[in-house]
């Protein structure tokens, strides 16, 4: 395993900082009607009513809060505050504090939850870490020793495999949920910075910033069977059900689409420039029918809705640094990419 030293593991977190998620796959309809979206620079959460694209509350946060998360039953909103070093969790009914942990680990940067609900998991950058949580009664079950870099993880659809991507050992860690073990490490591309499932569960593909590519992985076989070259350098990766991929872009205002099955790229969406001569369009989430794409366009502020069939934008200001989305109710199992970010500032 190839070991970077840490400053180049902080830069690429600043950048990406950053999921997936968490990309969340998630039907829009009014059954989802909100969108959260973390503010590192402003450290808050812009909670978004998806109905009328308003943001309807501004949640005061720890520092520098990256990855989000909505419990499975939809009660629980679950932020890491990567400066402080800590996880918050807050009540989706009212927007308010339940609790804050405090993991005993560095940087923690995403969080997931298995599909039924029994555990969380947080990837922490700074240890090499994958914190693993009771969310019945927020004790710690273990830590997982994983890649360096941990940045942006995915679960299995059946809740017995976790994914996850080391930005810093250009990797992808694959745990066994229900023994906590490292079942298998996968090579991929330079500083994978998102991954997210296939609509079937049966496909990873992972976004490489660093070579700007996008990996293919079998599941069943845990081995890479196509990588793609991108445009642009990749920052963040979501795969509507629907099967349509989209990748947000580090230092540039693009929105490249793609076909991961047919491993190539389809087209792009140009988006509008900003004033930043490094600009980033981080955080990326599709609806599951695939009508809509939601951005967090961290050089300008905003949070946007896209109507994926005519690509017109509804853009909505949200805090300063906007990093990462997560829709509630939490997305359908197997389709969460949980730190959905990138992109240097």
């Amino acid at each position: 395993m190839r070991r970077r030293r840490i400053t180049d593991i902080f830069e690429p977190m600043r950048s990406f900082l950053l999921a997936t998620l968490a990309f969340a796959i998630v039907p829009l309809a009014h059954a989802q009607p909100f969108a959260y979206v973390s503010n590192q620079v402003a450290n808050s959460i812009s909670v978004v009513n998806l109905r009328d694209n308003r943001v309807s509350a501004t949640i005061s946060i720890g520092f520098h809060p990256s990855g989000l998360a909505v419990s499975p039953d939809g009660l629980r909103l679950y932020v890491t505050n990567t400066g402080s070093n800590t996880v918050a969790v807050f009540n989706t009914s009212n927007n308010s504090l339940f609790t804050n942990l405090g993991l005993g680990q560095q940087l923690p940067v995403a969080v997931a939850f298995l599909p039924n609900g029994q555990r969380a998991y947080v990837a922490n950058s700074g240890n090499a870490s994958v914190s693993v949580l009771n969310p019945a009664n927020f004790s710690l079950l273990a830590n997982v020793r994983v890649g360096f870099g941990p940045i942006s993880m995915a679960v299995s659809a059946d809740s017995t495999r976790i994914y996850v991507a080391n930005s810093a050992s250009d990797s992808v860690t694959v745990i066994n949920a229900a023994t906590n073990a490292v079942v298998a490490t996968i090579p991929v591309g330079s500083t994978p910075v998102s991954i997210s499932l296939s609509p079937d569960g049966k496909l990873a593909y992972v976004a490489n910033q660093g070579s700007r590519t996008l990996t293919e992985i079998d599941l069943a076989a845990n081995r890479v069977t196509t990588t793609t070259s991108l445009p642009v350098a990749p920052a963040a990766l979501a795969i509507a059900s629907d099967g349509k991929g989209y990748v947000t872009s580090h230092g540039a205002s693009t929105l490249t689409l793609v076909d991961p099955a047919g491993a190539k790229v389809t087209g792009g969406v140009d988006l509008p420039p900003c004033a930043n001569p490094r600009c980033s369009t981080l955080g990326v989430a599709a609806s599951a029918d695939g009508k809509f794409v939601y951005l967090a366009d961290s050089s300008a502020n905003r949070f946007g809705v896209m109507e994926a069939a005519t690509k017109q934008i509804t853009w909505i200001d949200v805090g300063q640094g906007p990093r990462v989305i997560a829709l509630s109710p939490p997305p359908p199992a197997g389709n969460v990419d949980i730190l959905t970010a990138g992109g240097n500032e």
